[in-house]
């Protein structure tokens, strides 16, 4: 074999530069020993030769069953690669070699190259060492030791003692207290949003404000939020997570205030809008700070546990507003927040470790702004369409087809730029992609069924707002209960099957709800919504976990940030799109029997039974004979609506089945 001299000067300037231990046994070979997170190294040999550069590593030890990543992994991340290819030994250790052509090596190419392998093999091996598998790794020590990396003097005893010493991310040793911070932050972003829920009949009668401005007065904050938490998540990665708590905290609590004391229907939205400011700030950076502080063998139990929190924050919400409702003014709700972001303030300063992106290098101007304007326009168009003026009008068609038109460009921008906001390769692995969508499509049934629910639980069954609360603390408790405990799950029989359950189970409990009519047993209400939190429960935890573990920690705020955008943005699809469908029905089985009432108070009374009910009170005695056909004909809109929650579920189940990632081989 013939050895290219410049090919071999120019590896060995690129090794030198980049201040890599290796050595040159032979004229156009070179082992580089790659260092891991913890002390342990990846050895990569180079071999050239006339067609150009040829790559053996060691990539993974015992892999899940979705080995063609491992090689789809390094084409995402070197374009220029040819001839990738894998093998397993008896052991079930996991070798991958690519070429690249003469042509093709720089200095930059084989900087690139050996970060991809240096990723994938320390995260999966450094994972597994965090977890423990004590036969596994001295295996992998002696395969090291064999190729001729020298032992550390301490041993692997001192190595384990090395994993919470030298080893250990910042804050490690109070990670549980900054866990109990990022909670309390969710909490205010989560209780602040969900509150709104059951003040909604309140303000369509003290602001007389309409239907479409009730779905503002969500979609606003929904609209903000979703659009700036990517940018939010670029954001903290580059100043640092702590300083972006620390602002969405101040923003959300301005914002709460502001709307807390609105005048009108129109200032209310504007102040939720601000809102979603804040909480686009906070949300995505309470992930990354888990993320950085937990090591892998932990980061599923924190997460789990900070999934099932959630499940407070959308009972604790509806709950704690129904009970000041019954004292107090409608805008005391948005005031309930502010003591408790002043506590997960406090938390921040003193418990929390700044972390942030190393290396972020310049900021993808481009990319953000394509990000903002993407999404804020396909999320107006799914709100739009939602409010009934007809999908294919051009008020809806224009954005949703914009949004998307800006979101290929976005893509096609990450793709070709040298310092992306995004990897958008991570799309291409199972345990990203699918994950996002089981996200998507449990907020989508979970938004949309809390939607119609409140004025189920009110209009029909003519619960009062703390009524209603306490109504939904079954789900949440069955959320808070099941997170934790799925990821545990998760970890033992794989996320595929896991999340798929969780569906099955949402899928249940919305078919259930055909069970509900006008007048049910509360304790069937109340089983409708536990057996409904256990699968959502199932789904939060494992599936966060799953994104988040293939995200490199450097970049955990845009991880975090596509994680809750997902949410987001399948949540805003089932507002919109369960909101309409059961407004529709409604009207439309509701059909002449509104004639009873004044001809200027018909069209304001078809949009939902709390606005029949309150034309009906304002109409007087003649027109109480509306009363039981309006609940009636809303029991019959919700069944309706209910198919189409429990499809999504099933749909979602078969996308876990199919694509999400398996138990990993022990």
């Amino acid at each position: 074999m013939s050895v290219l001299p410049e090919l071999e000067a120019l590896v060995d300037a690129a090794l030198r530069d980049a201040e890599l231990v290796y050595e040159h046994p032979a004229p156009g070979r070179f082992l580089v020993d790659l260092p891991g997170t913890n002390k342990l190294k990846t050895v990569c040999g180079l071999v050239l030769g006339e067609h150009g550069l040829r790559i053996e590593a060691f990539v993974c030890r015992q892999p899940d069953e979705n080995r063609e990543q491992l090689w789809t992994w390094l084409l995402q991340h070197n374009a220029r690669m040819y001839g990738v290819s894998y093998s397993i030994d008896t052991a079930g250790d996991v070798y991958l070699t690519g070429r690249l052509s003469a042509a093709a090596v720089t200095a930059e190419e084989i900087d690139r190259l050996l970060g991809a392998v240096l990723s994938y093999a320390d995260d999966h091996f450094n994972t597994m060492l965090e977890i423990g598998f004590g036969t596994s790794i001295r295996r992998e020590w002696a395969w090291r030791v064999k190729r001729g990396v020298p032992a550390q003097p301490r041993g692997l005893r001192g190595l384990r003692r090395a994993r919470v010493t030298e080893a250990a991310p910042p804050g490690y040793r109070r990670r549980w207290w900054v866990l109990t911070t990022m909670i309390v932050c969710l909490l205010v972003v989560i209780m602040g949003n969900t509150v709104l829920n059951v003040a909604l009949p309140t303000l369509q009668r003290d602001l007389s404000a309409t239907q479409s401005q009730l779905q503002w007065a969500i979609d606003a904050y929904i609209l903000v939020f979703a659009g700036l938490l990517f940018s939010w998540g670029v954001i903290g990665d580059r100043i640092g997570r702590r300083r972006a708590l620390l602002i969405g905290l101040g923003i959300f609590s301005l914002g709460s205030v502001l709307a807390a004391f609105s005048g009108s229907a129109q200032e209310l939205i504007a102040w939720r809008a601000l809102m979603g400011v804040g909480g686009a700030a906070v949300q995505p950076a309470t992930l990354a700070v888990i993320s950085n502080v937990f090591p892998a063998g932990e980061r599923s139990r924190a997460i789990g546990i900070w999934a099932g929190a959630a499940g407070i924050g959308i009972a604790g919400g509806p709950l704690a507003g129904g009970l000041v409702l019954e004292h107090f003014w409608w805008g005391a709700v948005f005031l309930l927040g502010i003591p408790v972001a002043a506590v997960g303030a406090v938390g921040c300063v003193t418990l929390v470790p700044e972390s942030r992106d190393p290396a972020p290098g310049r900021l993808d101007v481009p990319g953000v702004l394509l990000s903002i304007a993407g999404l804020g326009s396909l999320v107006f168009g799914i709100i739009r369409g939602g409010e009934g003026v007809g999908w294919t009008t051009p008020g809806v068609l224009v954005p949703l087809l914009g949004g998307v038109v800006l979101l290929v460009a976005f893509v096609w921008w990450q793709r070709r730029t040298t310092h992306p906001a995004l990897d958008v390769s991570l799309f291409r692995l199972p345990a990203f992609s699918a994950s996002a969508a089981a996200l998507a499509l449990n907020f989508f049934a979970l938004q949309g069924a809390t939607f119609y629910l409140v004025y189920y639980l009110q209009g029909v069954l003519g619960f009062s707002p703390l009524q209603s609360g306490a109504t939904l603390v079954p789900m949440a408790v069955a959320i808070a209960l099941a997170s934790p405990r799925a990821s545990v799950l998760a970890d033992r029989f794989g996320a595929k099957l896991v999340c798929a359950a969780g569906f099955g189970l949402m899928a249940s409990a919305f078919a259930a709800n055909q069970l509900l009519d006008t007048d049910p047993p509360i304790w069937l209400v109340l089983v409708v919504l536990f057996v409904q939190g256990l699968g959502l429960g199932a789904v939060l935890a494992p599936a966060t976990e799953s994104i988040m573990s293939v995200v490199p920690r450097e970049k955990a705020g845009a991880g975090g940030a596509v994680n809750n955008t997902v949410r987001q943005v399948g949540g805003a699809l089932g507002v919109a799109i369960l909101g309409s469908l059961v407004a529709g029905v409604y009207a439309a089985r509701l059909g002449d029997a509104v004639d009873v009432l004044p001809a200027d108070a018909r069209e304001q009374a078809r949009q939902s039974v709390v606005a029949t009910l309150e034309a009906v009170r304002l109409a007087g005695a003649g027109a109480q004979g509306l009363v039981d056909p309006a609940r009636q004909a809303f029991v019959e809109a919700m069944h309706v609506t209910a198919v189409g929650t429990a499809a999504s579920a099933v749909v979602a189940a078969v996308v876990c089945l199919v694509w999400l990632p398996g138990r990993r081989r022990p």
